[in-house]
């Protein structure tokens, strides 16, 4: 079997831009956007072991499944990453040199207010033009014939692009879930086929380095009480918004690491800003690495000192900040658009909601195409409101009981879901018990291969026992989400942005 850990990515530790070719000169490299469980690339990667195939996924359950799969197909020449796929081609990937790349079925957002997320807007055919080489093409798979009529368009209009092929129903060796599901449901398939233009600028170029810069900031005096009492803090700029949080001091008192959560034109990171003391000034820059290091003497390693203070701080929301909270958190917008980005796709699987409370994340996995779901509130004027808010359809289920309760009750009848999420009352403790109540012995709600997640106060703590596995930690203010999987699909752990 293949070594899983060979064969997923992480850009931030790796030299850029990435070697696409793996140590062996000349060959041929293909790229699927979107993978999903990765059948269709594993397939391609296994019909041609001379190549090297590249895979990017927004989700992070999508990415663990297909690493599985990739690893008991014993395929060498896979890579994977997870990832924006605008952000990675543009930032990771040099110019001309990708000899194909691939999506399947990626959603075509029909609605007029999601236009932007299309293949067809927002630059996305300008990110695939700069990626391939001249000669090279872009394949899509959609069942809509509407969407694959506007990307054709879209493509063709970059000036880059010309069409090659526009076939109905193609005949495919291998094919998806969706594709297999399509089909079933008598659905005309459309494969629509771009080929980049010779006569396209193809100069290899690199991507360019940013020169390093520091910020100096006069005065004496020792800046971890400073640091430290930023955390929770922020602000925005435009599309821009950012939440400083824990500050790491050296052993000897001199450098500091501050985390920095940032979202910027829909792209999330997290950084660490270093600051070095001097007798009459400090010097602020981007730390060149995105996780803190460990050590244990001669200033050589960073320490968490301190614990967020315990005072109430000014929270960042999409409008204005709005000071004066009694609870410190991001608003709810920010944090559900945060979870279903980093879910991914949601068509066809199944969705538990615990403590559900307005419904509201119950409402939007169903708009998602989530099914069944199911939404779990134990007070009743809460369930009698969920009930009431909308016309729910046959998809979705509610059930008036408490957590505990419904959790045996699904167990008992073997009910299992893809996805659960659960946002239960802060300080009750339930980050540390809800491991073992998702995760029991010989069974459980969560399929295998899929992912739990459970928002709470970043002031408590996620236990994972035995059977479970932290798969990442995001943390937006002063909520977190954390994602948990089987243990036995995580012998990958999807490393957190903090480093922890």
């Amino acid at each position: 079997m293949t070594n899983i850990r060979d064969i997923l990515v992480l850009p931030e530790k790796t030299g850029l831009p990435l070697d696409l070719r793996r140590g062996v000169d000349g060959c041929r490299v293909y790229f699927e956007i979107g993978f999903g469980n990765g059948e269709y690339l594993v397939h391609l990667a296994g019909k041609d072991p001379s190549s090297r195939f590249w895979g990017i996924e927004m989700s992070r359950s999508c990415v663990l499944r297909a690493l599985r799969r990739a690893a008991r197909a014993g395929v060498e020449n896979v890579a994977l990453m997870c990832g924006d796929a605008r952000f990675i081609l543009r930032e990771c990937v040099e110019p001309c040199s990708v000899d194909g790349i691939y999506m399947n079925f990626p959603c075509p957002w029909p609605k007029k207010r999601h236009s932007k997320k299309r293949l067809s807007g927002d630059g996305f055919p300008s990110e695939i033009a700069r990626a391939l080489k001249a000669g090279a093409f872009f394949e899509l798979m959609t069942d809509e014939e509407w969407f694959a009529l506007e990307v054709r368009k879209a493509f063709e209009s970059e000036g880059s692009f010309s069409a090659a092929e526009w076939v109905e129903n193609p005949p495919r060796r291998v094919t998806t879930k969706y594709e297999r599901k399509w089909t079933e449901m008598g659905k005309s398939l459309f494969l629509v086929r771009l080929v980049r233009s010779e006569g396209a600028d193809d100069a290899p170029l690199r991507p360019r380095e940013v020169e390093e810069v520091h910020i100096r900031v006069p005065g004496r005096g020792a800046l971890a009480p400073l640091l430290q009492g930023l955390y929770g803090s922020g602000g925005r700029d435009g599309a821009s918004v950012w939440v400083f949080k824990k500050c790491y001091s050296s052993d000897d008192g001199r450098e500091h690491l501050l985390e920095v959560v940032a979202t910027d034109e829909g792209f999330e990171q997290k950084f660490f800003l270093l600051a070095v003391e001097r007798d009459d000034d400090a010097l602020v820059k981007v730390a060149p690495h995105s996780s803190r290091r460990e050590g244990s003497g001669g200033g050589g390693g960073f320490r968490h000192r301190v614990s967020p203070p315990g005072e109430r701080l000014q929270s960042v929301s999409r409008g204005a900040g709005e000071a004066g909270k009694k609870e410190v958190r991001p608003t709810s917008g920010i944090v559900m658009g945060a979870l279903f980005n980093i879910l991914g796709d949601l068509r066809d699987r199944s969705f538990l909601d615990l403590f559900s409370g307005t419904g509201r994340v119950a409402a939007r996995a169903l708009d998602l195409g989530a099914s069944p779901v199911y939404a779990v509130e134990s007070i009743r004027a809460r369930s009698d409101r969920i009930r009431a808010m909308r016309d729910w359809g046959p998809s979705f289920n509610l059930v008036a009981m408490d957590a505990r309760r419904a959790l045996s009750m699904f167990t008992r009848r073997g009910a299992r879901f893809d996805v659960v999420f659960a946002d239960p009352p802060y300080g009750a403790g339930w980050p540390a018990e809800l491991p073992g109540l998702l995760f029991p012995e010989g069974g459980g709600v969560l399929k295998e291969g899929g992912v739990a997640v459970i928002e709470h106060s970043v002031r408590e703590e996620v236990l994972c026992g035995s059977a479970c596995v932290l798969l990442d930690s995001r943390s937006y203010g002063d909520t977190a989400l954390s994602f948990l999987g089987h243990a036995a699909a995580g012998e990958v752990r999807e490393r957190g942005d903090d480093g922890e």
